[in-house]
């Protein structure tokens, strides 16, 4: 007999995954767009006092980094490019209705801006003016290994032979920039030989549509450069 295969695919995944990983945002949130858009606005006063005046992520993929720490609970975080900290906010403020009371580092090599810190139970640890290289140097010489990774700058290959220490089979690793040839994709195949060995899968960046559900409508969404690698063991089969 013949037993064809069931395809999972990044893309299928990616909508099983979002959609419940949103659900249980908006549950433990309601008010989750406005919090966001508050912090943004206030994030943006930091500006004036950057060195390096870049971009930064948008209201979706914050609701989206938010939703996946508030749906994984992962502490310790290590993040690669704070600048305003719109992402690290959305970062502990899924932490923070989930619960968790550990520590975010995060490093900005360019940058030396203080954020405004406000969550009590959720340490800020900023490595400012200091690369990838030196954060995980750090985090390796303290024995600790962080459950998820949030990557919105370039690894080199210096970063990989270091994140072999601190990268395990339950780890998450987040990409942002995850387009084309932007630096999202070069990460990914920068570690891909590291963390496919260890039973991770890609999930792709969760369709506009699924952002309905924070009333955000599916054309102001003109895109959202996110991905990430998760432990295969994540996936479970449930009878109803």
């Amino acid at each position: 007999m013949y037993h064809p295969k069931i395809r999972l695919t990044p893309t299928n995944l990616s909508f099983l995954f979002w959609d419940q990983a949103f659900i249980n945002a908006i549950s433990i949130t309601p008010n989750i767009v406005a919090e966001i858009q508050e912090y943004k606005i206030k994030a943006d006063k930091l500006r004036t006092q950057a060195d390096y005046n870049t971009g930064s992520i948008n209201l979706v993929s914050s609701l989206t980094l938010f939703a996946l720490t508030a749906y994984f609970k992962p502490e310790p975080i290590a993040e690669v490019g704070t600048f305003i900290g719109n992402s690290t906010n959305a970062i502990a403020k899924g932490m923070q209705v989930s619960g968790s009371k550990g520590n975010i580092y995060t490093c900005d090599y360019s940058n030396d801006i203080t954020l405004d810190w406000n969550y009590e139970h959720i340490g800020l640890h900023q490595f400012k003016k200091q690369s990838s290289e030196q954060l995980f140097t750090q985090l390796k010489n303290n024995d600790i290994k962080p459950d998820m990774f949030f990557l919105d700058g370039r690894v080199t290959p210096n970063d990989v032979g270091i994140l072999k220490d601190l990268i395990r089979t339950d780890s998450i690793i987040a990409f942002d920039d995850f387009e084309g040839m932007e630096k999202g994709v070069a990460n990914l195949f920068q570690l891909y030989d590291l963390v496919a060995p260890m039973g991770q899968i890609l999930v792709n960046s969760p369709m506009p549509k699924l952002f309905g559900i924070f009333n955000i409508p599916e054309v102001a969404i003109t895109t959202l450069p996110f991905a990430m690698m998760v432990p295969i063991k994540s996936l479970q089969y449930f009878r109803q």
